[in-house]
């Protein structure tokens, strides 16, 4: 597996080994964060979202030319680090778009973002700054319904 992962061409979207995760703050300033450990992220969505995802292996980026309120802290792969065992889908609603929409984050995927550039944008939201869809193959750790 380690030989497949290293074949892979390097992009801005690809993984590359021993590298440690950047964080950035709203502010620019960059850090390392636990570079020998594996940081993971959640993206939630609904049912077909989800399938889509795991389909295409790609997650589509939110832009702020198709809606400025999906991409309030820029074009970008929208991610949280809320535990989906750990919420309802109506909480999470309230908590990214304030209005407690039971449909709109039935389902999640947790990706594996040690690698990318991943900044913060508020208290649970995070943002992987991109215009472009991003390959998530050999990054998705895991996938599910949102449930408490």
């Amino acid at each position: 597996m380690v030989d497949a992962y290293n074949k892979l061409k390097a992009n801005k979207n690809e993984v590359t080994p021993n590298k440690p995760a950047i964080t950035k703050t709203t502010e620019g300033v960059s850090k390392a964060i636990n570079s020998t450990s594996t940081k993971t992220l959640y993206h939630y969505t609904n049912e077909k979202g989800l399938n889509g995802i795991l389909e295409s292996n790609e997650l589509r980026p939110s832009l702020k030319a198709n809606n400025p309120k999906d991409a309030r802290y820029g074009n970008g792969q929208y991610l949280s680090d809320i535990v989906p065992e750990t919420t309802k889908s109506t909480s999470l609603a309230s908590k990214f778009i304030r209005v407690p929409n039971k449909y709109k984050y039935t389902h999640f995927v947790e990706i594996d973002v040690t690698e990318l550039e991943v900044v913060k944008g508020r208290s649970g939201v995070y943002v992987i700054p991109n215009e472009g869809n991003l390959n998530v193959t050999g990054k998705i750790v895991r996938s599910g319904k949102v449930g408490k």
